[in-house]
């Protein structure tokens, strides 16, 4: 990415440091992938801004991991940012959750668009639709098989694009629907 030209903006999604708490929250224990990454790039300059948001219920255990994540990566290129988290779409139990709304998609206004403007890669190097997905249901490449480019301009992005913004019918599961960060009409 960096010999690409680097990024605009580089956000990471880091909850706690402690690798029980981690698999549990996540339902995948790759915490150590997660961190062995952070650790290789931490002192690059892969992104004009690069944040790790630390993510919680705002109580004392989100306050007493922010301050060991932010003790962690103190003096890198990571800002390390407090935040409320939100129920991710429904995917887990806790947080800010959607009110139900039978209106169609019509896209995303979240730091711009998720699904236009966003890559979201995984630990694994899997490319998802959105940070919302957790259990990887909208995968749309894989950059161990393919390039970014390929990933951006694939027909599995054009399509979770198109669901996105309600140009056509999406699953009734369709995750966009349970999420608090979708545009209605």
């Amino acid at each position: 990415m960096i010999r690409l030209g680097g990024l605009v903006y580089l956000s990471v999604n880091l909850s706690t440091l402690d690798s029980d708490r981690y698999a549990r929250q996540r339902s995948q224990p790759h915490l150590p992938i997660v961190l062995s990454h952070l650790d290789r790039m931490k002192d690059q300059v892969l992104a004009e801004l690069m944040e790790i948001a630390v993510l919680g219920d705002g109580g004392p255990v989100h306050r007493e991991d922010y301050d060991a994540i932010r003790a962690y990566f103190k003096g890198t290129n990571f800002n390390v940012r407090f935040f409320y988290a939100m129920d991710r779409a429904g995917n887990i139990d806790m947080g800010l959750k959607a009110k139900p709304d039978q209106r169609p998609l019509a896209g995303c206004r979240i730091i711009g668009s998720r699904p236009v403007q966003h890559l979201h890669i995984t630990s694994r190097g899997t490319c998802v639709l959105c940070c919302q997905d957790y259990h990887h249901r909208y995968v749309a490449g894989d950059l161990r098989q393919q390039k970014v480019e390929e990933v951006l301009a694939g027909p599995l992005l054009a399509r979770f694009r198109r669901w996105s913004y309600g140009m056509e019918a999406s699953p009734d599961d369709f995750i966009c629907k349970k999420c608090i960060y979708a545009l209605r009409r």
